[in-house]
């Protein structure tokens, strides 16, 4: 159903570019649209301020590249830098794919996605503290949807510190039991300066805004009408990744649990149908239409096998053949990666330096099998070895809807939270039980470290491009190896190689200068290796 939404105010007084001084990136809505006391007055208005806190999600934020909300986290930091997706023949993206921009505090690689989320925190205090003077009197209607916009408010809020904490934090294991420097934690529309919190508080936070937020569902009578809005499963579905990359193994996989109840997983037609469309098994969305579209800036104009964009049919993604290769053929979703077969490779038509076929077998069978599923507009689609048709836009140049939440990941953090609470029966059964839909034969009788590697392998699999990736690789500690054409893989030389964890600045974005500026409790791009909230010194 196309539905357009009603933002506060126009897209225009919503919008807001960050400078690299000052405090302008911590501006909430403008006043002159919506009042403290004209909010109190109207529970419409409640829901106008909410509202407004989501379309931060899916707006554009920069004017020269793809700069946007969750899309652009999704892509320039999980998908062009893991080891799993590659960006085919992208090389003047190599430092963004290989994870070198991180020590830049004044790149818009690093300095928007701290802007980016700090508005959405800013804006999600503003809401809180403008929804709790409303006083609904008597009316029990407007009480429950006091409640409700709250619950909504709250995840939001909680969803963007924990997405600035796996950006501009180092991973747990990493964090001395949570000492380590989080990032600044801020609960109020005040824009004083302040010193980052440690990671535990930052945590300690998130979780109380999500029970806040179950609280407030479970007392509220209303219901979401669209899956773009928040309930009470997409805070259980945000509380189990949380806890997940807090290595809180047994809160990760109670809300886990909870979070999929009621999302049967997709079968292999739906699993066709580009992950641009909601169905049954998406908990989280963001919502995208032709009236309110990023055009070449969103997640689908830099994602979408069909897209007509030039990074989308010039740059496609590429599963890495390494991984494919470990996948048993039997799976379905194999066949939504175009694989050439040996034959293919041997006539020489595939480029060993970049992957591309521009004739030969290879070719001419991805086009007559998969062409529908390409672009061939006026730039039309390139072909290489091992791209993806798994995600696609619905309209030209990036309409979709972008999938924020699924039982499948909720699957795969249970089942990786009972791997480490040693119940390897229990974190087995849920591995299978998310991969028979696609491989009615699939069993696991693995246990310990072997059993690990199997759910990382099928989490990297299934969730590939759905922007989570990066984050993983992160947590886990493990090198990131991509290994290059020549060598048995299909990476481009300018992107294989090993990275190791403590590489890039711990996989971990600096604090970009205009905080540094701004903020004088904040001393450090880089986290100093005594760094500790007590001492002055090393803020």
């Amino acid at each position: 159903m196309k539905k357009k939404h009603i933002w506060l105010g126009s897209l225009a007084a919503l919008a807001m570019m960050f400078t690299a001084c000052g405090d302008d990136y911590l501006q909430t809505y403008p006043q002159s649209s919506l009042s403290s006391d004209e909010a109190a007055k109207k529970i419409e208005y409640c829901k106008l301020l909410v509202n407004g806190v989501y379309k931060t999600m899916s707006e554009q934020y920069y004017s020269t590249q793809g700069e946007n909300g969750e899309g652009t986290t999704k892509v320039w930091f999980n998908s062009f830098p893991c080891g799993f997706s590659q960006r085919c023949n992208n090389t003047g993206w190599s430092g963004t794919i290989n994870g070198t921009n991180h020590e830049k505090t004044n790149n818009a690689y690093t300095t928007y996605r701290w802007g980016y989320y700090y508005k959405m925190i800013m804006n999600a205090n503003n809401a809180i503290e403008t929804i709790n003077e409303f006083d609904p009197g008597k009316s029990s209607s407007d009480k429950s949807k006091k409640e409700f916009y709250l619950g909504q408010v709250h995840t939001l809020r909680a969803y963007a510190y924990m997405q600035l904490l796996q950006l501009f934090s180092h991973r747990w294991q990493d964090s001395n039991n949570g000492q380590s420097r989080g990032v600044v934690l801020r609960t109020t529309t005040s824009t004083e300066e302040m010193p980052c919190s440690t990671q535990a508080d930052v945590y300690a936070q998130i979780y109380k805004d999500l029970d806040m937020a179950l609280e407030y569902f479970e007392s509220s009578d209303e219901k979401r009408e669209e899956n773009w809005q928040i309930n009470a499963d997409v805070a259980h579905a945000i509380y189990s990744r949380a806890a997940l990359y807090r290595e809180d193994w047994a809160t990760s996989a109670e809300h886990s649990r909870l979070a999929r109840a009621d999302y049967p997983l997709m079968g292999t037609e739906e699993y066709w149908n580009g992950f641009c469309t909601v169905n049954d098994e998406w908990i989280w969305s963001l919502y995208s239409s032709e009236d309110e579209t990023l055009y070449y800036y969103g997640y689908f104009a830099y994602c979408a096998s069909n897209g007509s964009s030039g990074q989308c049919n010039k740059y496609p993604f590429a599963i890495d053949k390494i991984l494919y290769d470990k996948i048993p053929d039997e799976d379905s979703r194999k066949t939504i990666y175009i694989a050439p077969t040996e034959a293919e490779v041997a006539e020489g038509y595939i480029s060993t330096t970049n992957g591309q076929a521009k004739n030969g077998s290879f070719y001419e069978r991805a086009w007559a099998d998969y062409g529908q599923y390409l672009n061939v507009g006026s730039y039309v689609s390139y072909i290489f070895a091992y791209m993806q048709v798994k995600v696609r836009l619905e309209i030209n140049p990036g309409i979709g809807q972008l999938n924020l939440a699924r039982a499948a990941e909720m699957y795969y953090n249970e089942a990786e939270s009972e791997y480490k609470l040693g119940n390897y029966a229990k974190a087995a059964e849920l591995l299978e039980e998310v991969v028979k839909p696609y491989n009615p034969g699939y069993t696991c009788d693995l246990t310990g470290e072997a059993l690990f590697e199997e759910i990382k392998k099928y989490r990297i699999f299934d969730l590939l491009l759905e922007g989570y990736t990066y984050f993983d690789e992160k947590r886990w500690k493990q090198d990131r190896v991509r290994v290059s054409i020549n060598d048995g893989g299909n990476w481009h030389a300018t992107f294989a190689g090993i990275a190791k964890p403590e590489d890039h600045n711990y996989w971990t974005l600096c604090i970009p200068q205009f905080e540094t500026d701004y903020n004088q409790y904040i001393n450090h791009n880089v986290e100093p290796d005594n760094w500790s909230i007590n001492d002055e010194t090393t803020w």
